[in-house]
């Protein structure tokens, strides 16, 4: 009894310390996501509304990051960064034209729409507006998780919608620098960052046990939850979408030319 005692003593510790593990990794990656997304907010800030009177095509400049972000992944497959994960669960597979439009396009057009819109609306409100309004974001990804049925209402969920929500209220209200436009356009950013989120849902933790409109996943078998493999799917899309988006609106084989963005050659690697 001692021995299954103590045996029972430490798997309970043993789980206990991996709980721990993984809620350190979790909290460290938190910390990290708001961190860089708040620095690349700031740089965004400065680089399409206060540097030499905002770059004039700040949509345009969104899809070539999406380019080298897609040109780095590739660089990074031949260079074998999966090795280790095809040995531990296969050769990856490609992924069919019917499987990739119907589940992993939409994941890129909301990014791309999120990425596009947040950029552009930094052109016309705060940095505090724009923070204030993206948390809406987790609004918009409970209201979708209900809807989708990835998630079952409960009043504690709603009550942190709604605490969300009033802080939000408060949060804008008398700001000397508030636009309604660009407020607009932050909110609908939220909106499709949230669709973002329950489609990347719907691709890498489909259950057919669980609640919602589920099948079959294809994050082993294509290796998708691996994000050199994700950007190199998706961001293609986005380029796509957002350039296209760039071209009708801004123009900017005109725009930039005519600007004040191109005398100093470091100003190609903005």
């Amino acid at each position: 009894r001692g021995r299954d005692g103590r045996d029972g003593e430490d798997a309970a510790t043993r789980a206990m310390r991996d709980v721990r593990a993984r809620g350190l990794k979790c909290s460290l990656l938190v910390l990290v996501w708001f961190s860089t997304g708040t620095g690349l907010a700031l740089f965004n800030k400065q680089i399409l509304g206060v540097e030499r009177g905002g770059f004039p095509c700040p949509i345009f400049l969104t899809s070539m990051q999406f380019a080298m972000q897609y040109a780095m992944a590739r660089a990074c497959l031949g260079a074998g960064v999966l090795e280790d994960a095809e040995k531990a669960r296969g050769k990856r597979e490609e992924v069919p034209s019917e499987v990739y439009w119907r589940n992993l396009a939409p994941v890129g057009a909301a990014m791309a729409l999120d990425i596009a819109l947040s950029n552009l609306s930094l052109a016309f409100i705060t940095v505090s507006v724009y923070t204030v309004a993206k948390t809406s974001t987790i609004v918009f990804t409970l209201g979708l998780a209900f809807l989708f049925r990835f998630e079952r209402p409960t009043w504690f969920l709603g009550g942190v919608v709604t605490l969300v929500v009033v802080g939000q209220v408060m949060s804008v209200e008398g700001d000397a620098q508030f636009d309604v436009f660009g407020f607009i356009m932050c909110l609908i950013a939220a909106l499709m960052s949230a669709l973002r989120w329950i489609f990347s849902q719907r691709v890498m933790h489909r259950d057919r046990d669980e609640p919602g409109d589920h099948a079959k996943g294809i994050k082993d078998s294509h290796h998708v939850s691996h994000p050199v493999v994700f950007v190199s799917l998706i961001y293609p899309i986005m380029f796509v979408i957002v350039f296209t988006f760039s071209s009708l609106k801004e123009r900017w084989w005109f725009a930039i030319p005519h600007s004040k963005w191109l005398p100093r050659p470091i100003d190609v690697f903005v």
